[in-house]
């Protein structure tokens, strides 16, 4: 049986109401969110991501695109900055390239 994305919403946050230090749910909210092209919802949930595990670099990556999506590019500058400096931290080498072709692309318009 296959679930639509809007189901999958309602079961991801009923699940995040009971554990919202669960970073991953977090995470795969905010992508589903983006998916029904709700980037503010989408920023929101990668947002919570974040707090939860400020080290994880593909959520401050995707906070910045949930952000660039909904129009906000300042708040998408200052998440890839400080996604940048997770990346950098944790060695994660394909974020660090992709963040800083993102902040490129973003400073230059």
């Amino acid at each position: 049986m296959s679930f639509s994305n809007e189901e999958k919403i309602l079961g991801l946050e009923k699940i995040l109401a009971d554990d919202p230090s669960d970073y991953t749910g977090w995470f795969l909210l905010g992508r589903l969110y983006l998916e029904e092209n709700r980037p503010a919802d989408g920023a929101g949930a990668f947002a919570r991501a974040v707090e939860a595990k400020p080290d994880y670099s593909a959520a401050w990556k995707q906070l910045g695109d949930a952000w660039r999506k909904a129009g906000d590019n300042e708040k998408a500058l200052e998440a890839y900055r400080q996604g940048l400096a997770v990346a950098e931290a944790n060695r994660d080498l394909q974020t660090v390239k992709e963040l800083q072709v993102f902040l490129r692309k973003l400073t230059s318009e």
